[in-house]
This record gives C-alpha cells, sequence and structure tokens, in this order.
C-alpha cells in the first residue's frame, strides 16, 4: 500500500501543502502520514464507510477547511471519496455530514464513525512529536475496542436515493462558486474579506462532544474529554496550530447560541455560530435579550416575515453581530434601487429577495463598497445582482467601460458619457469586453496604416461603443454587427438628446424596457428576445415603440391605481414580452385600431408567462384567439426570425459561405413553422434545417480532395 500512495498521492499532498502555507495554515503532511490515516479507517471513506473502488475515488479531505483556518497536517487530513470531499467544500463538516441524505429519510451521518474521526484526530495530535507516530496511531485504545463491538454502525449506509437537495448550501460556498476567481489567492482575499468562518481543532472537538452527547455513552464522552484537556499549545514555525484550553466564557456563550439556534430552528447551526463576534457577544448583559433584538431589527431593516428569519441567518451568517447592517442595506436601497418596502403582508420585500440570493451584498465589505462607490456615479442595473453575476465582474464591467470611453475621446457632455457607460456595463461582461477591444485593435492597425498607438486605441473603443450603441454590448463578437459598423465608428456623433445620430432609437428603448421586465432569465435569453423584436420590419424601420409600451403602462396603471410606479414599469414590460414571444398574438396588432381587443384579451395571460431554465418562453394557450386571423400575422414575424437568423441578402440565404436561393429552401422553412408554437421552436428549427443542409451539402461534394 505504501508504494501505492507514494506514486499516487505526492502532487496531490504537496498541492495542499502550498495551499494551506498560501491561507497562511501549515502545509507539512507526508505521503506516510496520510498512508496511516488511510490504514486507521480500514482503507475505507471516513465519512460514509464505504471502501474505495478505485485510486481516483480517493482523496484527502480537510476536516477543518483551509479557507476555514484548517491545516494541511496529519490530524487534519482524512481519506475520503472524493464525491463527498467536493460537496463538502468549504461547509462545516457538523452542518454539511449531519443534513446530506443518501435515502430519503437517512443521512450519510453516524456517531460512530463522527468519534472514530475525533479519535484520530486526538491521536494525531497527541503523537505529533513521537518518533513512532503509526505505531501509536494504529495501536487500538479504549474508543477502538468501543468502535470495534459496533462494528456493524460503522458499515456503510444504503446506495443513494433521495429527492430534492440533499443539504442547504452555505452563503459563503455560494459566493465562491458564484465569483468565477481566477487564482486561489484571489479566493483567500475573499474569504479575509468575508471575516469568514475560522475553526481551531479545539473548537471543533468541543462542537463534536455537543453533537455525540446522548448518542455514545456517557464514559467514553468523559474519558475523551480529559484527553482532550491534556493536549498542550502545539506551535509549528512559531505559528499556534491547537490551542490547548478553550475560554471557559466561550465554551458558555457558545452552548447558549446552540440553544438559542435551536430554537429559532436555524440550519447549519455551526456555520453560523463560528462567523459570530464573540467579542461582542462576551460584552452583552444578558445574551439571549441580546438575539432577540437583533432578530426584532433584522426583520425591520431587511423587510422580512418572522419565519424566514432562519434562511436570513444561514444565508448571511454573520449578520447577528453585523452592526452596520442598518447602513449597508441603506446604501444599497439608494444606489441599487432595492426596496426595503413590503407592499405585501403575505411577501418580503425586495431587500429580502436579493440578500437571500445572493448574501455577498452584505458580506463582501471592501468589493461592495467599491460598487457602491460606483453606482453613486452611474446607474448599475440591479438585475445584474439577480442574476447572479459576481459582484467583482460587475467592477470590471465599470472599469472597461470607463476606460473604453476615456480612450475614445468622444467630444459628449457628463450626461451622455454616463448614459453610454450604463448602457454598455449592463449588458457586457468585463472579460469579454477587454478580449473584444484587443481583437478590435488588431483589425484597426491591420486595416488603417500608420496609426500611432493612440490612434489606434481610440478607434477601437469607438468601434466598441458604435457596436454597444447600435446594437447590444453583448454582442460584441458578432461578425455581423462588427462589419456593420466598421464605417459608422469613424464619423460616429450624437444628437442633442444624447443618442447616436443613425441609430435606430428602439436600439436604446428597447433593452431597457426588458430591463425594467425583471425577468429571471438569462442574458443570452434576453438578447434573443431583443433580437425577435428587431426581426419585426416595423421595429427594424424605426417605428416608435414606446408608444405600445406607453399604452401598457396606463392600462396597468387603471387596472391598479394604487401600484407604484416601479411596479407599473415592470408589469407593462412584462405584458411587452408576452405580446413579443406569444405565437398567439403579434405585436404588431399593437399599433393597429385593435390595440384595445387584443389588451383586454391578453391582460389575464401574462402576469402567468413562464420561460424554462434556458430562459426559453413557455408558450401559453390564449383559447380566444385560437382561430383568429392575427395568428398569421405571428408567422410572420416569425419569417422575419428567420431572414435574421440565415442572414438573408434579398434572395438568397447566406449558410456558412454560401449564398442559398431562398426558394431552395423555402418548403421545408414554411412546413417548419407551421409546426412552431412560439420563437424557440423556431430558432431550433433554423439550426436543425441549417446542420441538415450542410449535412446534405458534404454529402453531394464528396470528401475533399
Amino acid at each position: 500500500m505504501q508504494d501505492f500512495l507514494l506514486k499516487s498521492f505526492d502532487l496531490s499532498i504537496a498541492a495542499n501543502n502550498k495551499r494551506a502555507y498560501k491561507n497562511d495554515g501549515i502545509g507539512n503532511l507526508t505521503v506516510e502520514e496520510f498512508e496511516t490515516a488511510f490504514m486507521y479507517f480500514d482503507s475505507k471513506c471516513a465519512y460514509s464507510g464505504r471502501a474505495f473502488e478505485s485510486k481516483e475515488q480517493i482523496s484527502i479531505e480537510h476536516i477543518i477547511p483551509i479557507t476555514s483556518g484548517g491545516h494541511s497536517m496529519a490530524f487534519n487530513c482524512i481519506p475520503v471519496i472524493k464525491k463527498f470531499n467536493t460537496l463538502k467544500s468549504g461547509y462545516h463538516l457538523l452542518d454539511w455530514w449531519r443534513s446530506y441524505k443518501v435515502t430519503n429519510t437517512e443521512t450519510l451521518y453516524t456517531p460512530y464513525r463522527h468519534l472514530k474521526i475525533v479519535n484520530y484526530m486526538l491521536k494525531a495530535l497527541e503523537s505529533i512529536n513521537m518518533e513512532d507516530k503509526r505505531e501509536y496511531i494504529l495501536t487500538p485504545d479504549f474508543v477502538d475496542e468501543f468502535l470495534k463491538a459496533h462494528e456493524n454502525e460503522l458499515n456503510a449506509p444504503k446506495a443513494e436515493k433521495h429527492d430534492g437537495k440533499a443539504y442547504e448550501r452555505l452563503s459563503q460556498i455560494e459566493i465562491m462558486r458564484a465569483l468565477d476567481l481566477i487564482t486561489v489567492e484571489d479566493a483567500y482575499v475573499l474569504y479575509n474579506d468575508l471575516d469568514g468562518l475560522k475553526l481551531n481543532p479545539a473548537i471543533f472537538f468541543e462542537e463534536s462532544l455537543h453533537v455525540l452527547e446522548g448518542a455514545i455513552p456517557k464514559e467514553i464522552i468523559e474519558r475523551i474529554n480529559d484527553r482532550i484537556k491534556k493536549v498542550p499549545d502545539i506551535y509549528i514555525d512559531d505559528k499556534k496550530v491547537y490551542r490547548g484550553v478553550m475560554d471557559k466564557e466561550d465554551v458558555e456563550i457558545r452552548n447558549k447560541l446552540f440553544k438559542w439556534a435551536e430554537d429559532e430552528h436555524i440550519e447549519n447551526e455551526f456555520s453560523v455560530i463560528g462567523y459570530l463576534d464573540f467579542e461582542l457577544l462576551k460584552s452583552q448583559d444578558n445574551l439571549i435579550e441580546f438575539l432577540n433584538r437583533r432578530k426584532k431589527e433584522i426583520l425591520e431593516i431587511i423587510g422580512a416575515k418572522e419565519e424566514d428569519f432562519g434562511t436570513i441567518v444561514n444565508k448571511i451568517p454573520n449578520i447577528l453581530t453585523n452592526l452596520n447592517l442598518a447602513n449597508r442595506v441603506k446604501a444599497i436601497e439608494e444606489n441599487l434601487q432595492i426596496s426595503t418596502k413590503v407592499l405585501n403582508p403575505n411577501r418580503n420585500s425586495e431587500m429580502y429577495r436579493y440578500l437571500v440570493n445572493k448574501p455577498d451584498l452584505i458580506l463582501s465589505g471592501k468589493v461592495m463598497d467599491i460598487l457602491l462607490d460606483y453606482a453613486k456615479l452611474v446607474n448599475v442595473d440591479k438585475r445584474l445582482l439577480k442574476k447572479g453575476i459576481a459582484i467583482t465582474t460587475i467592477i470590471d464591467n465599470l472599469e472597461v467601460g470607463i476606460e473604453i470611453l476615456n480612450n475614445a475621446d468622444l467630444n459628449v457632455p457628463d450626461n451622455v458619457r454616463k448614459r453610454i457607460i450604463e448602457k454598455f456595463i449592463n449588458n457586457s461582461n468585463g472579460k469579454l469586453a477587454r478580449e473584444a477591444y484587443k481583437m478590435l485593435k488588431g483589425r484597426v492597425r491591420a486595416h488603417e496604416k500608420g496609426l500611432t498607438p493612440e490612434e489606434i486605441e481610440r478607434d477601437a473603443s469607438r468601434w466598441l461603443i458604435c457596436i454597444s450603441e447600435k446594437y447590444n454590448s453583448s454582442e460584441l463578437f458578432n461578425e455581423r454587427r462588427i462589419n456593420n459598423t466598421r464605417s459608422l465608428y469613424k464619423t460616429m456623433s450624437f444628437d442633442d438628446e444624447g443618442y447616436m445620430k443613425g441609430v435606430n432609437r428602439n436600439a436604446y428603448v428597447i433593452p431597457r424596457i426588458i430591463r425594467y421586465s425583471n425577468l429571471s432569465i438569462t442574458r443570452d435569453a434576453e438578447t434573443n428576445i431583443i433580437n425577435d423584436l428587431f426581426a419585426i420590419k416595423r421595429i427594424k424601420r424605426g417605428e416608435n415603440i414606446e408608444e405600445v409600451y406607453n399604452y401598457l403602462m396606463d392600462r396597468v396603471k387603471k387596472s391598479n391605481p394604487t401600484c407604484d410606479e416601479e411596479h407599473v414599469m415592470q408589469d407593462a414590460a412584462r405584458w411587452f414580452v408576452f405580446l413579443l414571444e406569444n405565437s398567439y398574438i403579434s405585436l404588431n396588432v399593437m399599433f393597429g385600431p385593435d390595440r384595445e381587443k387584443y389588451a383586454d384579451i391578453t391582460e389575464k395571460y401574462y402576469k402567468e408567462m413562464k420561460f424554462d431554465e434556458h430562459g426559453n418562453f413557455i408558450n401559453q394557450v390564449i383559447p380566444e384567439l385560437e382561430e383568429d386571423k392575427n395568428i398569421l400575422h405571428a408567422r410572420r414575424e416569425y419569417m422575419g426570425i428567420i431572414d435574421s437568423f440565415f442572414n438573408a441578402r434579398g434572395d438568397f440565404y447566406l449558410i456558412g459561405e454560401n449564398m442559398i436561393p431562398k426558394q431552395e429552401l423555402q418548403e421545408r422553412l414554411f412546413k417548419e413553422i407551421a409546426k412552431c408554437k412560439n420563437k424557440r421552436d423556431v430558432r431550433n428549427a433554423c439550426i436543425r434545417i441549417r446542420k441538415e443542409y450542410n449535412y446534405r451539402r458534404r454529402k453531394k461534394d464528396g470528401p475533399e480532395k
């Protein structure tokens, strides 16, 4: 076994040791020490008791995660099936393990495997300065004898089979997974910024005994507790890696917190408690009274119901001792226009919905401060937060937008600069914008000889802005958009209202309407909706789309006279999207004399519209319009989508590098359109037809010579 581990884990152990040092910890685990742990757990997964099926399934698990202050040392590293290592990630073990279900009723956790882990940690700590650590750890003691008598309880549980979520994610993991950070160093910087969960092995022991109490005989618990007390402080390279004696006041406070958390039905109690500021808690004369008062304050500040308090605390685990909460929420409300008002007694505020879905609005202190400073200058679309886009990415968008605008050297007033940046940053990705900028600099350099580096940067910046203004900054790599603006960017100018001359005014209005709709769909799905709009000839030729939107706003106001302006704008925008995407109605009819009729018919349907996980509209049947002739108008609009998809050029479609006469595909296209119930179906049909055509073309031409 030793040779096997030496060959398989030396690189992994070295990488983990390096990670620990980068996180200001100790990393001195050796292959021999990990092999000892492997043997102590009988060559089985320490969490599940299952035998490893292959060497690829074995992973080095840190009981106390490195990101929570854990060290890559023998006492903290055990063999675990890779799947469980990945799922646990940075969670507190006692929260994750006890809630991860292998069946609908059974969890992965058993107190006997928990006891075995505690005993291994103790043995590894006790033997830290011994010459023959392996012999000490592998020699059975009273705990090992007790566990041998309960061998059945150590066996693997049933195969996994459960519905729904296996466990509740903790906020810090959601943040880390959403941020898409480039380097490990960036991750550690963020954790420090979050005042993240930091654990000492002594705290883990104390929490473990709290959990094991009642499941394991009292005599065993007491004897283990005596051993824990005898382990001295341990230093490695002048760094304390183990604090031998727990502060009595800390223990007392923790016990009160556990009881309070249990009464409040708070999940992930160990992580929540681990995030709290114990110095602040120690200063309270009556701890429980302080916690109850904070609970009331938090619900009022955020605008939430009492039954949702547990969700808030689980998502924002340091919120109980975050006395700056009111100021942060006020800054978010003022600068990102996220409301704390409770408009319906049966629902929570908008602020609550944002915070539980994006807890780093509260947790990521310095990063969030930067975003709020920017938000004082320009309108940052709050939908970006709702969609889970990382705060660091939003900041990058802002900084790229400002850099590009400065390089463009446009002679426009400040209010126009502000509008240009807002349109750019609310529909782009900072990293992709940088790549597009680099690509366009290369094109300018190739097309325009003799320009200085500064002039190349200026022209590339103007080209980017031109694409963003005429189309959308999410299409910076769209070859057709790039070519269509190649000459326009050189002469670009703005009118008195700050809009770019020569650009369809709907290019500004439509993204704003889609933004008002506040739909929970991806940015790509929103781009598809915008493109669907520009497939309509009336929109493409610049007919005022705001007229339709303003009409819908008036209808919403009449139906809901007490509704605030923000919700009126949102409902009107959603109605607008419904009229566009549903195959039973054509948006064109809203320009004509029958506007009132079709508004009456669709008013009761738009609020129920749904989208699938990819952001595609799910068509709704409108019985009143089943036989309506205006369905044909919607079918004609589908032809606009097809023309756009196949890059229509007069009587031809451009497929790849081939110009195909429209009539060659027309019969097949009309046949497919007849089956389509919504614009998603049209796009999928286009993709299918293009693939089939390319296949037939290659088959006809034969293999390349």
